[in-house]
Order: structure tokens, then sequence, then C-alpha cells
């Protein structure tokens, strides 16, 4: 559907990326480096009614965050919701900023954390636009 609509279809994060389609909002990685980007986080429904129409809609209808949609939707969890929120809220600040400006622009951070925590978080602040080295390398 994505390839007939003229997209290009990416299972990986990387700089081409302009929107993430998620079935379901979560607190992972790959959402968490979309937000840090200011990137698009969609409900799959953009996709299904975007094939229908035969055209690419427009995806502040379909995003998570939107507040017409947060109205109509309950969420299980309020972590979820504020994630939903936050993605949008994201998005649309650093759009006004600069389109090229990421939520970690100019951080240089040390991460006090599990070795496996830190390749996660250091992923997301690197995809954000920072750098982040492990309280063990920092003396």
């Amino acid at each position: 559907m994505v390839i007939e609509l003229g997209g290009n279809p990416s299972f990986d994060f990387n700089g081409s990326i302009t929107h993430l389609v998620c079935e379901q909002i979560v607190r992972n990685e790959k959402i968490l480096s979309c937000i840090s980007c200011g990137l698009y986080v969609l409900r799959l429904e953009y996709i299904m009614d975007s094939y229908k129409a035969k055209k690419w809609l427009d995806p502040e209808d379909y995003e998570w965050g939107n507040p017409i949609f947060m109205k109509k939707y309950q969420f299980t969890l309020e972590r979820l919701e504020c994630l939903a929120r936050s993605s949008r809220q994201w998005r649309i600040e650093l759009q006004e900023i600069s389109p090229h400006r990421r939520a970690f622009s100019n951080w240089r951070a040390v991460l006090y954390c599990s070795r496996r925590r830190f390749v996660e978080i250091q992923r997301i602040i690197i995809n954000g636009g920072g750098i982040a080295i492990h309280r063990f390398k920092f003396r």
C-alpha cells in the first residue's frame, strides 16, 4: 500500500524517515527516537485511509496526539496518553524552532545507568542530535 502511494517504507530507523506509523503507541526506542527528531507518529489508519483515497491524506488528522482523536480514544495507561500528546507537541515545537532542529541538539550527556539501558538511551539521544557517554568512560 505504501509503495503504491509513492512512499518508501523502512523498518529501520534512519535519517530518511519522515513518518512513523504504528498500531499502538508504546514507549520504545523507535518511537522515542522519532519523537526526539520531531517526526510524525501516526496511527495505522493513516495508511489504510490514504490507500482508499488513492493519495496521502493530511498526517495531522492521524497523529497519535491529535486533540480531536485524544478526546474520543481511551488509553489503557495515562503514561501512553501523555506519550501520544507529547509526540505531537514535540513535532510542532521542533518545526517552529527549525526544520532541522532535534530535541537533543547540542546536548552532551553522561548517563548513569546499566550498560544495557545505556545503549538504548544513547541511540535515542544520538538520533535526537546529541552525544551521550556512559559514566564509566567519563573521568
